[in-house]
């Protein structure tokens, strides 16, 4: 039984965990994660409101990690493209758009 298991671990750290399309997908959800991270880390007023009392009271990387815990991996790519864009730079956002202001007035 010890030699079907150790069998079965083996098949799966090379078929699945360790396969490197999986490890591929990865580091592309890390890159994701990352890149939102460090924009709402800059932006924080564009995360949900309620997260504005979150973040004067666990400061705001705790906020943009609880808000980037609820996003499913489609909505992270979605916001991915809007704010980080293709190329991995973070865009900036100018201060004129009337969303952002709006955003601002929250904070």
């Amino acid at each position: 039984m010890r030699v079907k298991i150790q069998n079965l671990r083996s098949f799966l750290n090379e078929n699945l965990y360790h396969h490197p399309g999986v490890r591929e997908v990865n580091q592309h959800s890390c890159q994701v994660l990352q890149g939102l991270f460090e924009f709402y880390h800059l932006h924080p007023h564009l995360i949900a409101d309620r997260a504005a009392l979150r973040i004067k009271k666990e400061g705001v990387s705790r906020a943009v990690c609880d808000f980037l815990s609820g996003l499913t991996d489609r909505t992270a790519r979605q916001h991915y493209a809007r704010h980080v864009g293709t190329d991995g730079l973070l865009r900036e956002l100018t201060p004129q758009s009337p969303s952002t202001q709006a955003h601002l007035s929250l904070v």
